[in-house]
């Protein structure tokens, strides 16, 4: 009888280290877990306030050209009526030119117009 208590005893302090064995690789993983899921979430963080900072500096970009773009049409739009002013201008100049070589004689002489 003393002796299956002595090996029931001896059998239950075995098993008592291998879980006091295990309890500690878990704890032990358990704070190695810990440190990644740590690490990982700073790492996330860094990547979140990088992605902000890209939209960020995307916006300034698409805004900076929107801006520039808008600038080239008026000064297109510019050149256009400048160009259409011109063409106008020239227009009246050719009349006037055809108006006075109308009304000149062969020597640059004005002739009477009725």
């Amino acid at each position: 009888e003393y002796t299956e208590l002595g090996s029931t005893v001896t059998n239950a302090r075995t098993q008592n280290r291998e879980l006091i064995e295990q309890i500690l690789k878990l704890k032990k993983q358990n704070s190695e877990l810990q440190i990644l899921h740590k690490s990982a979430t700073e790492e996330l963080e860094m990547t979140k306030t990088k992605h902000r900072m890209i939209q960020q500096h995307t916006l300034y970009i698409v805004k900076k050209m929107a801006s520039k773009l808008k600038e080239i049409e008026m000064q297109q739009s510019q050149t256009k009526n400048h160009t259409d002013i011109s063409k106008h201008e020239s227009t009246q100049i050719g009349k006037l030119i055809s108006q006075v070589e109308t009304s000149t004689d062969g020597n640059g002489e004005l002739t009477k117009q009725n």
